[in-house]
């Protein structure tokens, strides 16, 4: 127990002090540069994301240092055979999953296609900073997956059910990012969702395939279709944004698909994660009541 809350509180608290050394340093070059507040403000925004992506980098990248010491080496995190039987096939599914969401809320009218590429005197420039933006997005999912629905699930065998290990990697999986990026109630809900959905997944299919399925979904409706994702707008290839005016003709639009918090604070996703969970949790129910599987021994 021990050693699984200290991975989780370590983790936590790196991705705090990252944050704060991050935005001390950008807040005072940009300051003297003569940046507004309010520019330095919505510039911070904008990345946090980025912060927080290259936060979990940074981290595995330490604990695989600092090896053997912390128990974790490099082929356990990731290897190319690992990478291309488990996370490749399930990011297909989700890219499949993200343009059927992106597909049908379009042709409803709900969202509105407003360019394409990048809008930037500086493409290349503007390039670069989305191809950085996709892969912090893929640390930010992969490292989260690795240390709450791996690492953390598999030092409390022996000390707590299955079930009640992942209760608790969903809720410390959480309360990290509603620290990281002060989000409302509906996020919580789908974060809390999100953690207990991926933990049962890893009980039988490894934490990869649920970081490549998440990660295939947010990699197409927040990198190349620009919805929002935890509080951050961010331009992608083609550019889409929230019909606002159905807030006043037809609230529970923005209930289902998540309006302008973005699809990840919609009741529909949280319906699929619920389904999910039953679904896991029916399958897994001796699992989960008796001791933990080889794959996490």
């Amino acid at each position: 127990m021990r050693r699984a809350l200290s991975l989780a509180g370590f983790y936590l608290i790196w991705n705090y002090l990252f944050h704060l050394v991050a935005l001390t340093l950008l807040t005072y070059f940009l300051s003297r540069g003569g940046t507004r507040l309010g520019e330095l403000s919505e510039l911070l925004a904008s990345n946090q994301i980025l912060l927080t992506g290259l936060s979990a980098g940074s981290f595995i990248f330490l604990l695989v240092r600092l090896g053997p010491l912390t128990h974790i080496s490099a082929s356990e995190f990731i290897t190319s055979f690992n990478f291309e039987n488990e996370f490749y096939p399930a990011f297909l599914k989700g890219t499949l999953l993200g343009s059927l969401w992106v597909f049908i809320f379009l042709a409803g009218g709900i969202y509105k296609y407003l360019g394409f590429f990048v809008q930037s005197e500086t493409p290349w420039i503007a390039t670069f900073n989305l191809i950085l933006k996709v892969i912090s997005l893929f640390f930010l999912i992969y490292v989260d997956a690795y240390v709450f629905q791996e690492k953390f699930i598999a030092l409390l065998k022996g000390k707590a059910s299955p079930l009640r290990s992942i209760l608790l990697s969903a809720g410390l999986f959480s309360l990290g990012k509603m620290i990281a990026f002060y989000l409302g109630w509906s996020y919580l809900v789908s974060l809390l969702l999100l953690g207990i959905a991926l933990g049962l997944r890893s009980l039988t299919r490894g934490f990869r395939n649920g970081a490549g399925l998440l990660f295939g979904f947010l990699f197409v409706t927040h990198a190349l279709f620009s919805l929002p994702l935890l509080g951050n707008d961010n331009q992608g290839i083609i550019l889409l944004r929230y019909q606002f005016h159905w807030d006043v003709d037809a609230p529970w639009v923005r209930l289902i698909c998540g309006g302008a918090g973005g699809p990840v604070a919609g009741v529909l996703f949280q319906a699929a994660l619920v389904i999910e969970i039953v679904f896991r949790f029916v399958r897994q129910k001796k699992t989960l009541s008796g001791s933990f599987p080889l794959s996490l021994r």
